[in-house]
């Protein structure tokens, strides 16, 4: 996965998304149980990556949703929304564990 570039296009950041929705299509909609999203945030909550948005149109929509807006600075995404999600991935490597992200999963490259 590319780091997130604070200069990609709205339309770049929006192919992501529907992306990420078109997969969560295909689980039917379903969410990771309650322990692994806790686990998720946790990581989140303990990465430097883990950041306010940027000041921009489409980051400042999002915060409509939720009062904890923040991105992920190396993807860009809303790690409230995509932890939920099964097939979503971290994309850092665990300083401590190599070959898994900070989520504690296998990294996919």
């Amino acid at each position: 996965m590319k780091d997130h570039d604070p200069q990609r296009s709205a339309l770049e950041l929006a192919h992501d998304a529907v992306q990420a929705v078109a997969e969560w299509a295909g689980d039917d909609f379903g969410y990771v149980d309650a322990e692994t999203y806790a686990r998720r945030l946790a990581a989140c909550e303990a990465c430097p990556f883990y950041t306010p948005p940027p000041a921009r149109a489409l980051y400042r929509v999002a915060r409509w949703t939720s009062p904890d807006a923040r991105i992920c600075s190396r993807c860009g995404c809303f790690m409230k929304l995509k932890a939920r999600l099964p097939k979503q991935r971290c994309p850092s490597e665990a300083p401590d564990h190599p070959g898994l992200t900070r989520w504690g999963e296998p990294l996919v490259r």
